[in-house]
Formats: C-alpha cells, structure tokens, sequence
C-alpha cells in the first residue's frame, strides 16, 4: 500500500522486464508431459513454457494455463517453483530430466 501522506508514493512496485517466463530450448532441464495439456518444460532459472504437442486436446485449458503462467511469472514466482506447482496439480506425472535440446 501507499503512503496517504505522500501522493507519489502509490505503493506499487515495478514488475521489471521480465513480464514472461524464457523459452529456449537448450541447455539442461526438466519436462513433463501433462494430459490433453501438452508438455510443460524448464531450465529451473527462468525458462518455463507450455508447448502444445499432437496429445493436446483441450486447447482452451492449455491456453488458460499459459496465462497463469504469465501470471505466475510477473508476480515473481520462480520457474522451478511454477513448474512443481502445475506438475503437481496434475497428478505428478513422470518428470523427465536432460538436454532440452532432445525437445526440438
């Protein structure tokens, strides 16, 4: 909250650059396949993403989990964070870890 007494002080914090989480697929990370979701993936530093895959049928909730990703991400939520978070809501699937380049 601000200050009452200072009308500059509106209390909000800049969120900075970074409004979404990286994309690049290389380096070492981990990768989850979620179901009618698609596959969720990192590098546990700032790199997370949802991409769809040929298993991706519910369209309407994958696109609702990338805006909360986003979302997750503006609010400073770190990517190792988000991805344990959304593997876990979806009943811990397998969690794979290796070169994200095997992904491409």
């Amino acid at each position: 909250m601000g200050s009452l007494s200072d009308p500059s002080d509106v209390g909000a914090t800049p969120i900075g650059d970074q409004r979404f989480y990286g994309g690049e697929r290389v380096g070492a990370g981990r990768w989850a396949t979620l179901d009618d979701l698609g596959l969720l993936w990192t590098d546990d530093a700032d790199v997370l993403q949802l991409s769809s895959t040929q298993a991706t049928t519910d369209n309407a909730a994958a696109n609702a989990l990338r805006y909360r990703l986003i979302d997750a991400c503006r609010r400073g939520i770190t990517a190792t964070t988000a991805f344990d978070t959304v593997v876990a809501e979806h009943g811990n699937p397998p969690v794979t870890t290796g070169d994200r380049g095997e992904l491409i």
